[in-house]
């Protein structure tokens, strides 16, 4: 790994670039090999190749000796794939806990006249919804299948978008 991130070894870690200490915390993460593992923002300075060399080897890693690895990151839709479960935080509190594919098969974006998306959204959990010239989109939790056999226009909702829609509705207008 230090191969990998062109690490000194001998470079004292005050001397080290933003990104090279970083390389250096994700190194000693990895090869600690603690059964609970905890990287928080993990990539600060890091280019994107770096970025991804990184989440290679955390995959490669995770795949060879399985442990608990916790990612806190601003960067959710770079690294969503690599999630098995979701856990999103406001404010201290924890306002969504579950596994990332039920998470991606349940939520979605409906769009489509605004009478039509109103009934299909009955009885369904409404993340958000936007109205615009008769037109409305709605955000929810619920059957992918069902939306798509609805007849409306139906597109994934990204992990990211889903933060951003949780957090910011719980502040207000």
């Amino acid at each position: 790994m230090v191969k990998e991130y062109n690490l000194n070894i001998n470079a004292r870690v005050k001397t080290l670039s933003k990104g090279m200490e970083s390389a250096l915390g994700i190194i000693v993460g990895i090869a600690s090999k603690a059964p609970i593992t905890v990287f928080d923002d993990p990539y600060i300075g890091l280019d994107a190749p770096s970025r991804k060399k990184f989440y290679d080897m955390l995959l490669e890693e995770y795949q060879t000796e399985k442990r608990m690895i916790i990612l806190s990151t601003h960067l959710i839709d770079e690294v969503s794939l690599m999630f098995e479960e979701v856990l999103i935080l406001s404010e201290g509190s924890l306002v969504l806990k579950e596994e990332a594919d039920a998470l991606r098969n349940n939520t979605c974006s409906v769009s489509g006249a605004k009478k039509e998306v109103e009934a299909f959204i009955q009885g369904k959990e409404v993340i958000d919804k936007k109205q615009l010239a008769g037109m409305m989109t709605a955000y929810v939790y619920g059957n992918v299948e069902e939306a798509k056999q609805s007849g409306l226009t139906v597109e994934g909702i990204s992990i990211q978008e889903l933060m951003i829609y949780l957090t910011e509705r719980k502040k207000g207008a």
